[in-house]
C-alpha cells in the first residue's frame, strides 16, 4: 500500500473519488434544462437528440480519462 500525505493511504483517496467525478444530479438537471431549447433551435428529432447526448457523453468521458491520467 502506498501511503499518502498524513498516512491516509491510497484506499482512502480512491474511496473519495466517486463523489468527485460523478456529478450526475447536476448533469441531469442541466440536460433537462438544455435539451429542449437545443432541440427547438436545431429542429432535431428524437434520433438527433440521442446523437447530441451521446456526443456530449463521449466528450465528457474523454475529458474525464484525460484529467485522470494527468492526476488532476
Amino acid at each position: 500500500m502506498i501511503d499518502g500525505p498524513g498516512g491516509c493511504g491510497a484506499p482512502a483517496r480512491v474511496a473519495s473519488m466517486p463523489s468527485r467525478i460523478t456529478p450526475t444530479p447536476r448533469m441531469k438537471l442541466l440536460s433537462r434544462l438544455s435539451i429542449p431549447p437545443i432541440a427547438a433551435d436545431l429542429k432535431a428529432g428524437a434520433q438527433d437528440i440521442q446523437w447530441i447526448i451521446d456526443s456530449y457523453i463521449l466528450v465528457f468521458a474523454g475529458l474525464l480519462l484525460t484529467s485522470g491520467s494527468l492526476g488532476a
